[in-house]
């Protein structure tokens, strides 16, 4: 069975604006969600391509597969969550920008011309934000990790999340 991959395939859907510079500037709520939409509903596609994929595959494998599916269905949710809250609170969403515009200057001290965000970036920090942001969200009770090889992205998704946190 060959298998969708991870990397960002345009027929799951139109390209989301990573360029942290101009996530910096997505003060509006309209133009943050023009922009962070379009990784959230490919996700969803890829999601849904794979669970009916799942359903050719030997019985012996459709349980594991059903309950990885299901962590990516809730890791959609969260990432979801963490979009809608940044479109409807605006501390929040002031955090979001600042952190964008501190890793951005970040990469330009690396002589980097401007960050550009990987999807799995973007989806790891929408899905840490409400719990985050919120003390009382059951999101606290995960403890979420990246797990890639060096060089892939982990130190800018966790500095991120940190400049979020300290905004």
């Amino acid at each position: 069975v060959s298998s969708p991959t991870l990397e960002w395939r345009h027929d799951y859907g139109l390209e989301p604006r990573r360029e942290a510079s101009y996530l910096a500037e997505c003060w509006d709520p309209t133009k943050l969600e023009q922009a962070l939409r379009p990784l959230l509903d490919g996700y969803h596609n890829w999601i849904e391509a794979v669970a009916q994929e799942a359903e050719t595959l030997p019985p012996q494998f459709q349980a594991p597969a059903n309950a990885h599916l299901e962590l990516c269905r809730d890791s959609w949710r969260r990432m979801t969550a963490g979009l809608e809250l940044l479109l409807g609170d605006e501390q929040s969403r002031l955090a979001f920008c600042f952190a964008n515009r501190a890793i951005d200057e970040q990469a330009g001290w690396k002589s980097v011309q401007g960050l550009l965000w990987r999807p799995f970036q973007l989806g790891f920090i929408l899905q840490t934000l409400v719990g985050l942001s919120r003390p009382d969200s059951p999101d606290r009770q995960i403890c979420d990790l990246l797990w890639f090889p060096t060089g892939g992205g982990k130190t800018e998704a966790y500095l991120a999340i940190t400049a979020y946190t300290l905004a």
